[in-house]
């Protein structure tokens, strides 16, 4: 039934219109809630036409709609029933790759905070990598920033990352950590993420979790962030943040050595060592990924170096 609801509704013209009012209109009835997953998905189905998109949003009576649609989806997403989970996420990223123009209604809607919440309460891997791409669409609006969604976008990133590292969930460690480093380079610097000292305590917590890995790729991200930290000024300079910094960098200097191939490679214990040593000593390296890395690491330690130069009462 819902294939060929699906095969008839997104049909050019008409059909498409008025199955995505109906699935409006019915809003998720409580009193249907077996029905739930098949209405979500039928609307799923009409929204990831663009040509529906196209004539959909022209029209005046989805867009006197646009906010029950909004809501009604929210609510899906917040569900507890997780095939309607699954639907609820799986349209609002239809809306978001068909319809990039709706970023701004949803934000209204505090649709960022919903996605927020439900990472507190999935642990589905596929899911969790579909909410983080909804969320990262949102934040190429500058209302994202403004109003406060990316300090709870932060909020909420922190423990999920730590876990996925913890239980060696690579793929979502990645794209979180790149929303992140995102968030980090476009966050205003009057707009402080770092207000309560125990999130930047969970951060290093993350961090320190992404570098014990044996994953290239995210302990690379992982220096990626700490420089933006320190470059982009969202944390205060202080003795403790340099120490805590050069700490995690001292574990990223034993990752590196474990993977060096070239023993002259092996002695970067300090800033003045750390310079001297060539890119070419790092070919011999095996890993590509390992090179990458190094070169990461030296442009997180060179914005340390400069942190410090800056402010010597705190060397």
């Amino acid at each position: 039934l819902l294939a060929l609801l699906v095969r008839v509704w997104s049909g050019r013209g008409l059909h498409g219109r008025v199955g995505v009012a109906c699935m409006v209109e019915w809003a998720w009835p409580a009193e249907k809630t077996c029905m739930h997953p098949l209405y979500a998905g039928v609307l799923n189905g009409l929204l990831q036409s663009t040509h529906n998109m196209h004539q959909l949003i022209n029209e005046e009576e989805f867009k006197q709609k646009e906010q029950d649609l909004i809501r009604t989806l929210k609510k899906a997403v917040l569900s507890t029933e997780e095939s309607l989970q699954r639907s609820g996420v799986a349209c609002l990223k239809s809306l978001l790759t068909q319809w990039p123009q709706c970023r701004g209604a949803l934000l209204r809607e505090d649709t960022a905070e919903v996605f927020f919440e439900a990472l507190k309460t999935t642990s589905d891997t596929h899911l969790t990598l579909n909410i983080l791409e909804c969320v990262t669409s949102l934040s190429e609006e500058d209302v994202f920033f403004t109003n406060c969604h990316s300090l709870f976008g932060v909020e909420s990133l922190v423990p999920l990352l730590t876990t996925a590292a913890r239980g060696q969930n690579w793929q979502i460690a990645d794209t979180g950590l790149q929303l992140i480093s995102a968030i980090l380079k476009r966050q205003p610097r009057e707009i402080s993420l770092f207000t309560d000292v125990s999130l930047l305590e969970s951060v290093h917590h993350m961090l320190q979790s992404m570098i014990s890995s044996t994953n290239e790729t995210v302990i690379a991200s992982s220096c990626h962030i700490m420089e933006l930290l320190l470059i982009y000024d969202h944390i205060d300079a202080n003795k403790f943040v340099i120490q805590t910094f050069l700490g995690l960098l001292a574990s990223v200097q034993c990752r590196l050595e474990d993977w060096a191939d070239d023993k002259s490679c092996r002695k970067i214990s300090c800033y003045a060592e750390v310079t001297m040593v060539t890119t070419s000593n790092w070919q011999m390296v095996k890993s590509k990924g390992a090179q990458v890395l190094f070169q990461q690491y030296l442009s997180t330690l060179t914005a340390l170096h400069k942190l410090a130069s800056i402010h010597p009462s705190i060397h």
